[in-house]
């Protein structure tokens, strides 16, 4: 499943790329605890153009809330954010974040 190029990976949709990831997160070159984390971000969109939002998350926030699932590292984490077309914004702060946005599932295409 993992594309082979990275415009082919831009060409996947969202849904597409959470479900490749599901499925076969080796062969999208992740890690095998990267489906927990998708279907934790089946509920979240990349917030573009990335901004501050009360929904934005670092790595860590992340990780806490899936430490009662499994335990995934940050860098893993990481992988597949940046895999699932998320982006990193300041927040007021000056700490890094992830630029995202919940959708309710009557919001989801």
């Amino acid at each position: 499943m993992k594309p082979s190029t990275a415009d082919e990976n831009k060409a996947m949709t969202y849904e597409e790329k959470i479900q490749a990831v599901i499925n076969d997160p080796v062969n999208c070159g992740l890690s095998p605890m990267a489906p927990v984390l998708a279907m934790f971000l089946q509920n979240f969109r990349p917030l573009t153009p990335p901004s501050h939002s009360e929904q934005n998350r670092n790595s860590k926030e992340i990780a806490i809330a899936l430490e009662n699932l499994c335990e995934i590292s940050i860098n893993d984490i990481s992988a597949v954010m940046l895999y699932l077309g998320f982006r990193m914004v300041p927040d007021p702060y000056g700490e890094l974040m992830w630029a995202m946005k919940f959708v309710a599932e009557s919001e989801k295409k």
